[in-house]
């Protein structure tokens, strides 16, 4: 897959074959964020892939860049983090949530 990312940068074939395994692989996940998110378990305004990168992020990150790997302890707190972060709440924090997700400028 590094091989792929790498070629992606420069040829079109393979920026073509990288979109089609990042989609096949995402598929599942972004799913049952939607799933949790229509029914309540998240909050309705969690966007599915931007939930994908906040949870493969630090795991890529640390299985690429980290000599200690995934440790059981590390994917339980990312996950944990992730949940605590878009649960469903106190609605009056929608309005500064919805601040803080719009582009500065």
């Amino acid at each position: 897959m590094l091989t792929v990312m790498e070629r992606a940068a420069v040829d079109p074939s393979y920026a073509e074959l990288r979109m089609a395994i990042t989609r096949e692989c995402s598929r599942p996940l972004t799913a049952i964020v939607a799933a949790a998110s229509s029914d309540g378990r998240l909050r309705r305004d969690v966007d599915p892939e931007e939930a994908l990168a906040e949870l493969a992020g630090p795991l890529v990150f640390r299985r690429f860049f980290c000599r200690d790997g995934l440790p059981r302890a590390f994917i339980g707190r990312v996950v944990d983090d992730f949940l605590a972060a878009h649960a469903p709440g106190d609605p009056t924090l929608e309005p500064t949530r919805a601040a803080l997700r719009r582009p500065a400028g």
